[in-house]
């Protein structure tokens, strides 16, 4: 039995390395369908601005905590997080979308820019 498992593992190595570029783009049809999952779950735009476009949303921590809680559950990728987030259903209560933009100006000021008002006298 063992020897039927290990010459089965022989074979699917030797296949990956030869068809590596049907492995490479399963994986990323597999981790783009992952992303896209995640943003629709977060609805799909930015909580603060409204951008739509899906290359500039990112997972934001509500409450800052985003390294202490990757380093908790020792994430070290967005697909790591994305999988963790679907596996916890989605939650709401401390992840939202933001655009990359909105995202580090909460990150480096405190707040974005959009949420302050604007005095022009």
């Amino acid at each position: 039995m063992l020897e039927v498992v290990l010459a089965r593992r022989r074979y699917q190595k030797e296949w990956r390395k030869k068809n590596y570029d049907k492995v490479l783009a399963s994986r990323i049809k597999t981790r783009r369908k992952l992303r896209k999952d995640v943003l629709n779950a977060y609805g799909n735009k930015c909580m603060c601005c409204g951008e739509t476009e899906q290359k500039f949303l990112t997972i934001d921590h509500i409450y800052n905590d985003g390294a202490e809680h990757r380093r908790s559950l020792n994430i070290r990728s967005a697909e790591k997080l994305y999988c963790w987030l679907r596996k916890n259903n989605y939650p709401k209560d401390r992840f939202q979308l933001l655009c990359f933009n909105c995202n580090c100006a909460k990150q480096y000021y405190g707040k974005c820019p959009h949420k302050e008002k604007v005095c022009l006298k």
